[in-house]
């Protein structure tokens, strides 16, 4: 096995990838995950490959939680060679969501991909919407497609139950009203509480089931990881420095997933609730934007708007 150290953790692969310079890939952070729950997984994802013709599954699994169960499962069901495990673990008072998905990028980079497509994903996600939404998808655009969550927590408020409905009915209103009020809220000279209207973006373009362009995930230096401390919001920090480093173009495709943990009230790894996890992300969105905004005002806004590298779990 091989290893590569950075500021926030240790990444170990057994061998870099031959998959070309801009592939289509999917990341999954996962521990503990056991043969059922992984076969379900592999038939899905073996399910959504016949249209979302991906390279490879990067399996980003964290040593630190994991009984070795993640692995023997994978054998277990048959081992496919399109399913590729490494490890990224980390101080265990640190939160462990940048860190995996930079270790990922770091591999990656490291196997020669400098393009393509992430999709980041989880182990119980699934698409909601049908197969044919990857029918003609335009994968050089910078968004090529924008996920929606619109699974209800089962303890959710009135407040986000009718946003989630209107997200059914008009998704791309809803994400034209979002990116209008970030882009207010960063043109003000004046720092002003997004939390009105910041929580609306914890069901639009997350991590899971979301395609990232690999270029701008790069040149970007991954995700932020001051949001381990702020409560999460990684996905959301990064395509807020997509946006403000004009790197991006308005989504003309959106489809939707469901999140089963979500709709069933089960607690999270943190063992919140749905409801419980929306606020922690509330709190935490509204962090990310109260940072950036001092940053992105005393940026010299040539390049782009790259995180300093004293946050960034691996360089590349």
């Amino acid at each position: 096995m091989k290893t590569e150290r950075g500021l926030g953790g240790v990444l170990t692969y057994e061998s870099t990838l031959q998959i070309g310079t801009a592939p289509k890939v999917v990341v999954v952070r996962c521990w503990n995950v056991h043969e059922t729950k992984m076969r379900a997984f592999l038939e899905r994802w073996h399910r959504i490959r016949a249209v979302f013709h991906f390279e490879v599954i990067i399996l980003v699994i964290d040593p630190d939680r994991d009984d070795g169960s993640t692995l023997r499962s994978l054998q277990a069901c048959g081992d496919p060679g399109y399913v590729v495990p490494i490890y990224v673990t980390g101080p265990a008072d640190v939160k462990n969501w940048t860190r995996m998905l930079n270790g990922a990028l770091k591999f990656l980079h490291m196997s020669g991909v400098r393009d393509g497509v992430f999709m980041i994903s989880s182990v119980e996600a699934d698409l909601d919407s049908s197969l044919d939404v990857f029918d003609n998808v335009d994968w050089r655009e910078t968004i090529p497609m924008v996920g929606i969550r619109h699974s209800v927590p089962t303890d959710c408020t009135d407040e986000v139950r009718d946003y989630l409905g209107l997200l059914q009915s008009d998704p791309m209103g809803a994400l034209a009203q979002l990116q209008q009020n970030e882009t207010a809220f960063f043109r003000a000279a004046e720092f002003a509480s997004p939390s009105d209207w910041a929580w609306k973006s914890l069901f639009i373009g997350r991590n899971t089931m979301q395609p990232w362009k690999g270029d701008m995930a790069l040149a970007l230096k991954g995700f932020d990881n001051v949001c381990n401390g702020f409560g999460g919001q990684e996905d959301f920090a990064l395509r807020t420095r997509m946006r403000q480093s004009g790197l991006t173009s308005d989504p003309r495709r959106v489809f939707s997933f469901r999140d089963k943990r979500v709709e069933t009230g089960q607690p999270t790894h943190l063992g919140e609730s749905p409801m419980k996890k929306i606020q922690r992300e509330i709190n935490a969105a509204c962090l990310v934007l109260r940072l950036y905004h001092a940053e992105l005002h005393a940026w010299d806004c040539h390049g782009t708007f790259v995180i300093p590298p004293e946050r960034r779990d691996f360089e590349w």
